[in-house]
């Protein structure tokens, strides 16, 4: 692991160099610099995107709030308590400078042996997982942040991982 500031003129991406490790401090303060002089360049405002799922696995930022894996609240069923627990993700997410997030996998785990959803998707179910989705979603929208439900057409029956076939739940 590396500790670094990220610097606004890097572009290079390049699977050997690690990624860069910041608190969710630095990353605002890196974002609000990017924004500013876009806007500053064209009068557009800036708006940024995240690719994470918070509790589905993915990496976590020092600061930021770690939530239960969708399953976890699939199975719990609380579409109240998944509302409140986006709306506080999405009020961390709005105060780094995240406006809009791929986030939530809306897959169906119709294939208890899928190495890349598990957990990830809210359960076996489509009505619960469509329930959750919503309450997601929700949640974000209270919090100004946009949600955008993934994989299309799903990965919920693939028996492989990344770069399963789409059809191979049919």
């Amino acid at each position: 692991n590396v500790v670094r500031k990220p610097s606004l003129r890097e572009k290079i991406f390049d699977s050997s160099i690690p990624p860069m490790h910041v608190t969710a401090q630095e990353y605002a303060e890196m974002l609000n610099q990017l924004k500013k002089r876009a806007f500053s360049r064209r009068n557009i405002p800036m708006h940024t995107v995240i690719d994470c799922e918070f509790g589905g696995g993915d990496f976590t930022p020092k600061g930021m709030m770690s939530l239960p894996a969708p399953m976890g609240f699939g199975n719990f069923g609380d579409l109240d308590l998944i509302r409140r627990s986006f709306a506080a993700l999405g009020r961390q997410l709005k105060a780094i400078g995240i406006d809009w997030i791929h986030s939530p996998v809306v897959d169906v785990n119709v294939n208890r042996s899928n190495p890349e959803i598990y957990i990830r998707s809210y359960g076996e179910n489509a009505k619960i997982v469509t329930d959750c989705a919503r309450a997601t979603v929700l949640g974000l929208n209270d919090s100004k942040v946009i949600g955008c439900l993934k994989h299309y057409p799903g990965r919920g029956g693939a028996a492989r991982g990344e770069g399963a076939r789409d059809d191979a739940f049919l």
